[in-house]
């Protein structure tokens, strides 16, 4: 018998299982900002476990985005890994010293980015309305990594 919550689950994997590349960083950004958003929220009411616990799991996303970047496809793929690498050393120093001005920079960073693959994924023509048969390009990525031009 499924639960309420074996259901939720299973639809939230399936979604990320259909999804193409760019609809997956564009989902890491919503969630990002959704972490740094509580983040700030339990800062300002001096709940340190629910801080701590938003800032690391953005944190992770953002190792992961940073592991999926492809830096030889794109050429201002390095560039984009530095802000990656700034918000890796931002965040745990906002969560070490509770920190909402440095919550709000990485926030706004953060917005920035995923507004920038928002536009860049919609301006994407859609790979899952193309036909079946159709023989991938002359260099398609590896599994697992990705990457989008701007």
């Amino acid at each position: 018998m499924y639960t309420a919550d074996t259901l939720r689950k299973r639809f939230a994997s399936d979604h990320l299982e259909t999804a193409s590349g760019a609809r997956i960083v564009v989902l890491c950004f919503d969630r990002l900002d959704r972490d740094l958003v509580a983040a700030g929220d339990a800062i300002q009411r001096a709940d340190h476990y629910e801080a701590n616990a938003a800032l690391g799991h953005a944190q992770d996303i953002i190792t992961e985005l940073a592991t999926m970047l492809d830096l030889e496809s794109w050429e201002h793929a390095p560039s984009l890994l530095s802000v990656y690498d700034y918000l890796l050393r931002l965040l745990p120093v906002a969560n070490a010293t509770k920190s909402e001005a440095l919550v709000s920079e990485a926030a706004h960073l953060v917005g920035e980015l995923g507004e920038a693959f928002r536009v860049a994924a919609s301006e994407q023509p859609l790979a899952a309305h193309a036909p079946r048969d159709t023989p991938p390009g002359p260099d398609p990525q590896p599994a697992g990594r990705f990457s989008f031009q701007a």
